[in-house]
């Protein structure tokens, strides 16, 4: 699982969340009465028959969602970084300039709109009400820590990474 920094002093975003949110959507076409990834799961024993139609339909839903993840994995700066670097480490005779300079390019396209997408949901999540509600949040608890804790200790008691909570903080002027 890789990890990266997203902006200048964001917060570190796991690889792995793609795959958790396509986790989520996939149980929740799995399991009845749910429509998001989110929640506590009802427990079924039974196994689907190929012959019921809720198997066709979860099945469906597999399959459309591995069909999304797999066009943005393919347009994604950890793709583009990867062609990148078999390009660069081909014998010199059959390495092409031209389309690593091509490969470059999108990858700065590619890591803007990124950047961009990032910075969308990161002010959608964190509005200035929510910033205020966590600073105090986050205030509460670290006078409660333990006297050698640190910002690590907060932040799993919180939920939410001291860099994610200035980054904020500096979005609303805070």
């Amino acid at each position: 699982m890789t990890t990266r920094t997203e902006g200048r002093n964001g917060p570190a975003v796991s690889a792995g969340a793609e795959y958790a949110a396509w986790a989520g959507r996939f149980r929740a076409a799995l399991v009845e009465g749910r429509d998001d990834g989110e929640g506590e799961e009802k427990e079924d024993r039974t196994m689907t028959s190929i012959d019921d139609r809720a198997y066709w339909t979860a099945r469906d839903a597999w399959l459309a969602a591995d069909v999304e993840d797999e066009a943005a994995y393919a347009e994604s700066s950890e793709r583009i970084r990867h062609l990148i670097d078999r390009a660069e480490n081909m014998p010199s005779e059959m390495r092409d300039g031209a389309k690593i300079e091509a490969l470059r390019r999108r990858l700065a396209e590619a890591e803007a709109r990124e950047e961009a997408e990032y910075r969308a949901r990161f002010a959608a999540t964190w509005t200035r009400e929510e910033t205020i509600a966590r600073r105090v949040k986050w205030n509460e608890i670290a006078k409660t820590a333990p006297r050698m804790a640190g910002p690590n200790w907060v932040e799993s008691k919180v939920g939410y990474t001291i860099d994610e909570l200035k980054a904020a903080i500096a979005l609303h002027n805070l």
